[in-house]
């Protein structure tokens, strides 16, 4: 009798299910953290609008 072939809960994800799930979880936390734009001071501010506009 052919049986269907179907992974349980207990047996060991495939290595390529797991690099997706990780892959995944990666990214999902990647695109989480988005950086504060700089600060600095107001003379460096300045600098940087100048240097950007050269």
């Amino acid at each position: 009798m052919a049986t269907k072939k179907r992974t349980d809960a207990t047996a060991p994800a495939s290595p390529e299910q797991l690099r997706a799930r990780l892959e995944l979880r990666r990214s999902s936390a990647a695109s989480k953290h988005v950086p504060a734009p700089r600060k600095g001071t107001r003379r460096k501010q300045r600098a940087r609008a100048i240097a950007a506009g050269w």
